[in-house]
């Protein structure tokens, strides 16, 4: 397992002025981490992480990979990247993006501007 990238803490404060814009989804997901895994529900999405539902949040600082189905028109296109869990609360985590390819972002900004 790859060290955590040096990120600033993220309290409850900080989660409350994110610059990216946040858009409810809702679409099943699985998140593995720590030789663990786990289904979930994504809550909401943006650029820059999602939160997801989930009965045992894996800890705070866990790498791990998610994997979700995202509408985009009449299709469904797989979301398949590494995250950290940023923090954990609220009947589930909340989960920061380690790295987008390309095609990842893209795929999630047009998830964002059906909302």
């Amino acid at each position: 397992m790859r060290p955590r990238p040096n990120k600033p803490s993220t309290s409850l404060a900080t989660r409350e002025r994110r610059a990216d814009l946040r858009v409810p989804v809702r679409a099943a997901v699985t998140v593995a981490g720590g030789g663990h895994k786990q289904c979930g529900w994504v809550r909401n999405l943006s650029c820059g992480g999602m939160f997801v539902e989930a009965e045992t949040p894996f800890p705070t600082g866990t790498e791990v990979e998610v994997d979700t189905l995202l509408r985009e028109g009449y299709q469904v296109r797989r979301l398949r990247v590494v995250a950290w869990v940023a923090w954990v609360g609220d009947g589930g985590m909340g989960l920061q993006f380690d790295a987008l390819s390309p095609g990842d972002l893209d795929l999630i900004i047009r998830t964002l501007q059906r909302f």
